[in-house]
């Protein structure tokens, strides 16, 4: 059963109830219990063919995975790690890359200071977009295909029509840009940088929604399916999750002994993936908290994970230079998406979820986090709203 955001907050419509649910909740989630995790230290697929130790992708199919090398990328089969394809043109190495949603185009980004789009198929550089002034750490596609978006050593990131190669919108950090990514509707833009900050935007208008503010550099963040919460990963050693709507922090992970350089969020919406300068990936079950998995086969720190689109495996690139495949589909059951129910674009019988600021119409802000507040408030607290 599944309760949407509205169906909640009518539950929790008195101030008092809210107040008691919200303290009542985060206090069971301070007090779960950590399971303990187990490690794996031999991966399904070792991947090698040039890989520089940057970026690390899936195709949208999960059949194939892209690793940058030092003036492009690879495709390769992820089946028998046999080369599909080869994109080179970059002068100086490239640490990051990108898929489109179709499959049909890949984009790296270079310390050359430019970022190329080039045709899958023929491996053809398609255009390149040029515009920064320093190395470019960090590349997107929009969940649509018609934009691109980069983050860069010059305190930028900047938002690029994919048809035409036009620069379109500039977002301006304190520091080194060193992630960014689309919301799943295409409407918000998500950047971290190394001024202990990752950033919510409004694409159209580069308006700033969001700060999420850590004690140190940020080096990588990531926006869930539904939109609903942020994921970052800082020189503090941890990984943290934040509500988008409030900014809140719903929890800190711990569990690295070094810098977390590299996040990702399942399509469950559930699990999360973090890799570290200790050399290991862990995935962890946010409601929960807890360490799920640790995968320690790198020898050298991570750069780069990502989940498979059905979720059911991971990807990791270390800076060993070597890329592993890892599968947790006995963790991370595969098949539904985030915010995936009954009907289509329903949960529970409510309308699917929408990008969100500031408590507007449409959002679901982790249910699973407000379906334990009304519970846990309802249980505990019925009498209040009896008597309001």
């Amino acid at each position: 059963m599944f309760f949407c955001r509205e169906t909640i907050a009518r539950l929790l419509s008195t101030t008092t109830t809210r107040i008691v649910g919200i303290i009542t909740v985060a206090s069971l989630l301070a007090l779960h219990p950590q399971s303990h995790a187990d490690t794996v230290n031999a991966s399904l697929r070792e991947f090698g063919s040039g890989f520089n130790g940057g970026g690390v992708a899936f195709s949208p199919d999960g059949d194939a995975v892209l690793l940058s090398t030092d003036d492009g990328a690879v495709l390769l089969d992820k089946a028998t790690g046999l080369l599909l394809q080869t994109f080179a043109g970059h002068t100086l190495p490239v640490y990051a890359v990108a898929l489109s949603p179709d499959g049909g185009q890949v984009l790296t980004g270079s310390r050359d200071a430019t970022a190329k789009l080039w045709n899958v198929a023929t491996g053809a550089e398609i255009r390149t977009f040029s515009g920064h002034a320093n190395d470019i750490n960090a590349v997107a596609i929009s969940p649509d295909g018609t934009q691109v978006l980069t983050g860069a050593n010059d305190n930028t990131a900047k938002l690029w029509d994919l048809a035409t190669g036009a620069e379109l919108r500039t977002f301006t950090h304190s520091d080194v840009v060193v992630s960014v990514a689309f919301s799943s509707d295409g409407v918000m833009v998500l950047t971290a940088s190394w001024d202990n900050t990752a950033k919510l935007w409004d694409g159209a208008s580069g308006t700033e929604l969001r700060s999420f503010d850590h004690t140190y550099a940020l080096n990588s963040a990531a926006i869930s399916q539904n939109n609903s919460v942020v994921l970052t990963g800082s020189n503090d050693n941890t990984a943290k999750l934040w509500d988008v709507p409030s900014g809140t922090e719903l929890r800190t992970f711990s569990g690295h002994t070094y810098y977390v350089t590299s996040v990702a969020i399942a399509p469950d919406g559930i699990h999360i993936l973090t890799g570290s300068r200790d050399n290991t990936a862990k995935l962890w079950d946010w409601i929960s908290g807890s360490e799920l998995r640790t995968f320690s086969a790198h020898t050298d720190w991570l750069s780069s994970v990502t989940f498979s689109p059905d979720g059911t495996q991971v990807l990791t690139g270390a800076w060993d230079e070597t890329a592993n495949l890892w599968d947790v589909s006995d963790l991370v059951p595969g098949g539904e998406g985030e915010g995936e129910g009954e009907g289509e674009g329903e949960t529970g019988g409510c309308p699917a979820s929408k990008s969100s600021i500031g408590g507007k119409p449409g959002a679901r802000v982790g249910d699973l986090f407000l379906l334990g507040l009304a519970l846990a408030t309802l249980a505990s607290f019925g009498a209040l709203d009896r008597r309001s």
